[in-house]
């Protein structure tokens, strides 16, 4: 049914030549040119964040447009490649100089009804395809962690700062806190403006006992 309705709606609404010649070039664009093309230039909301792309260059917005809306998982795998290995380089000091050992990848959890319109959570995608590149050297994904209580409006829709914090309060919840519980803890999200979502997330894994969170995304 979807793919039907996707047929009718690109007959209604065809793509111009710009947008069909961008979805050309990223058949054959790698994590290695992606990264080179839109860095994150961008300054994070908090120093314990991690950042590799910029949200705001054509190729990378299409991309993640592509793995969230139109279903095209196999872009979970390229996000992954472009994320890994900065994160690698990073775990390696925070294990030297602040002893995070044995880290749990923890993706932002998507609502019931949102994961039922899509089918799937892009981010636990993009946690999955990490976790198969790590081959469980340095750390383990777990997606029973967190728990999202509350469907918010779409962050991009909210304009101001202050709005999107309110918009992001008391929206996770803790399922286990004999998980959490002194572990370090990575927390993954797909794309992060203002931060108020993953912050929130990071609040309720803090305050259920957990060591140390890192937060990350694959853009800014």
């Amino acid at each position: 049914m979807k793919h039907f309705l996707d047929l009718i709606l690109s007959f209604i609404f065809p793509i111009n030549e710009r947008e069909r010649a961008l979805q050309i070039e990223l058949k054959s664009i790698s994590s290695t040119s992606l990264l080179k093309i839109a860095p994150s230039v961008l300054p994070l909301p908090n120093d314990e964040m991690l950042s590799v792309l910029n949200y705001q260059n054509p190729q990378v917005k299409e991309i993640i447009w592509q793995l969230k809306y139109k279903s095209q998982k196999k872009y979970a795998r390229l996000l992954a490649e472009c994320l890994y290995p900065s994160l690698i380089e990073e775990l390696s000091d925070k294990k030297l100089f602040e002893n995070f050992t044995n880290p749990i990848l923890v993706p932002i959890p998507l609502s019931k009804k949102r994961l039922r319109e899509r089918g799937f959570n892009q981010t636990e995608l993009i946690a999955r395809e990490m976790s198969f590149i790590d081959e469980g050297k340095n750390f383990t994904v777990d997606t029973s962690v967190l728990y999202r209580i509350k469907d918010n409006e779409h962050q991009a829709r909210i304009k101001d700062k202050r709005g999107r914090f309110e918009n992001s309060k008391e929206t996770f919840a803790i399922l286990d806190k004999n998980k959490v519980l002194k572990q370090n803890i990575i927390l993954l999200d797909d794309v992060i403006t203002s931060g108020a979502t993953i912050l929130s997330a990071q609040k309720e894994l803090l305050d259920a006992g957990a060591r140390m969170v890192f937060m990350i995304s694959i853009a800014h």
